[in-house]
């Protein structure tokens, strides 16, 4: 996120002549949440019996019932955790301000709705689809 940002202001200040309004700010909102994520070193994502907390989405626990499912994905050469909610319009509005805003820039960057990166996370691909696989039904 943190590249994307910074990528996006670098292009915008070159084309600064251009009628391109919107993309300096998201590209500063893309860079101030990636460097939030990478100076935040508090625990990001725990799975337990009764749900998912992902503090890039709420601080509360989504129990594991409000999902119909998970998927592994690959985009823009990262891996992720994409899972399926249920009633996606119920669950963003549970979010943070900043959970509904990541939401917003991942649909626009191309990064799937509702989905984990696995690369700043302390576990592989392979262990965390294990674990979800214990709760949820993996998809294709």
């Amino acid at each position: 996120m943190l590249l994307i940002g910074v990528v996006g202001l670098v292009v915008s200040l070159t084309l600064s002549g251009t009628r391109i309004t919107a993309l300096p700010l998201v590209s500063a909102v893309a860079a101030l949440l990636g460097l939030v994520g990478i100076l935040d070193r508090r625990i990001k994502l725990e799975l337990g019996d009764a749900g998912i907390r992902y503090e890039r989405w709420c601080p509360e626990v989504i129990l594991w019932s409000e999902f119909s499912g998970f998927r592994c994905v690959n985009s823009r050469s990262n891996s992720y955790l994409q899972l399926m909610p249920v009633r996606p319009a119920q669950l963003r509005e549970r979010f943070t301000l900043s959970g509904k805003l990541n939401q917003r820039l991942a649909g626009l960057i191309g990064v799937p709705t509702f989905s984990i990166a696995i690369t700043p996370l302390d576990i592989t691909e392979e262990k965390l689809a294990t674990v979800f696989a214990g709760h949820l039904t993996e998809m294709r």
